[in-house]
């Protein structure tokens, strides 16, 4: 019987010459024919930890290496880069975090300072208006 050939992409690499590889196929639905994408993770062996994340894979179905882990990498491609942008968009997020915090706005975008702000000028609103009233009802009297 031939072994398992599965491709998918690498969504991690943190654990010692293992890799998750996330594969997407569509199946369909079998009353209304409606097809969809179905996800599944499988840990693959990856012997060199030449794999990073991002990158196609193509696993093979072997022996146990582990409880969890039944497929090994045979083929890697590359993710391809492109040139002048930053791989992480994590990194990119954290840093624009940082440059606000560096000028004085919250991380937020100042949605928190502009609250309190508006209470404020609320209550000055209210007592003025009760102070324009007291005022009327004093000329009347």
């Amino acid at each position: 019987m031939p072994k398992k050939l599965l491709q998918g992409r690498v969504i991690s690499t943190k654990m010692n010459k293992t890799v998750v590889v996330e594969v997407e196929a569509l199946k369909e639905f079998s009353k209304y024919r409606r097809k969809y994408k179905f996800h599944k993770k499988y840990k693959a062996h990856d012997e060199e930890e030449k794999c990073r994340k991002g990158d196609k894979v193509t696993i093979e179905e072997t022996r146990p290496y582990s409880r969890e882990k039944r497929w090994r990498v045979i083929k890697i491609e590359p993710m391809k880069e492109v040139e002048g942008e930053e791989e992480n968009i994590e990194e990119v997020i954290e840093d624009e975090i940082r440059k606000g915090e560096a000028l004085g706005q919250s991380p937020m975008g100042g949605a928190e300072q502009d609250r309190p702000s508006e209470a404020v000028s609320d209550e000055e609103s209210e007592l003025t208006k009760e102070e324009e009233f007291q005022e009327n009802n004093n000329q009347e009297l």
